[in-house]
């Protein structure tokens, strides 16, 4: 039997959060409390609405060139600005055990579809999960951040 333990992913998601948030301390943050919504967390300035999915990866930023973001998660984002009532961004925040992290504004990604791909993946990106389903992912490479941070 296939058991998601939601502890074990919610520490993982506080993680990813918390370099975030550590990272962007000059802004006030609202973090999801939901954990089904789009975003993990979103602020606002006076123009801006902006609406950011974090993850954590257990992997150094070395290994791979590029980072993965799922095609349903990433249309999700792309709507919240549409429903926002000023304008909105939004973006996509990953954090690496080596201390690297990279920031991608999605609106700014020129010809996503480029980076489109099917993989068999863990349905749940933890180490003690082992069920594989096949995931339609746009692989991102790390080049394309806005912004690195160290």
């Amino acid at each position: 039997m296939y058991i998601i333990n939601d502890d074990i992913i919610n520490q993982q998601e506080q993680k990813g959060r918390a370099v975030f948030l550590s990272i962007h301390s000059g802004m006030t943050w609202t973090t999801s409390t939901n954990k089904y919504d789009v975003w993990d967390v979103s602020g606002s300035t006076r123009n801006t609405d902006m609406f950011v999915e974090i993850k954590d990866r257990e992997i150094k930023s070395t290994i791979y060139p590029t980072t993965f973001l799922q095609v349903d998660k990433y249309n999700n984002l792309m709507q919240l600005p549409a429903s926002s009532q000023k304008k909105a961004k939004a973006f996509y925040f990953v954090n690496y055990t080596d201390g690297r992290s990279y920031v991608f504004d999605l609106a700014n990604i020129d010809n996503i579809d480029q980076y489109r791909s099917k993989r068999w993946m863990k349905d749940v990106s933890l180490e003690n999960q082992d069920l594989m389903i096949e995931k339609e992912i746009y692989e991102l490479p790390l080049a394309l951040a806005v912004k690195s941070y160290r």
